[in-house]
């Protein structure tokens, strides 16, 4: 039984679809991969924004959505008002 010759042989049908497969494959982890980064920093939104290295990335992205930062912690004031007393 052979194929009509409306179908082309198939290497050559699988040598098309590495040819149109490879950019979508590497297109689609690029994507992939952007979408999981931009997941795991809205997740960690709270303590990313607070963290001094991590600010400036978090600045440039709640100026591009229009959202606000939580304020910096000072850990100097933070533990001046804390009083540690011993345990009876």
């Amino acid at each position: 039984m052979s194929l009509p010759k409306a179908f082309p042989s198939w290497p050559a049908a699988r040598m098309a679809w590495r040819r149109l497969g490879t950019p979508w494959l590497v297109g689609g982890a690029a994507a992939g991969t952007v979408l999981l980064a931009g997941q795991l920093l809205w997740l960690f939104f709270e303590h990313g924004a607070r963290t001094p290295a991590l600010r400036p990335l978090y600045a440039a992205g709640c100026a591009l959505f229009r959202c606000d930062l939580p304020p910096l912690r000072s850990l100097a004031a933070w533990s001046a008002a804390v009083a540690l007393t011993p345990h009876p």
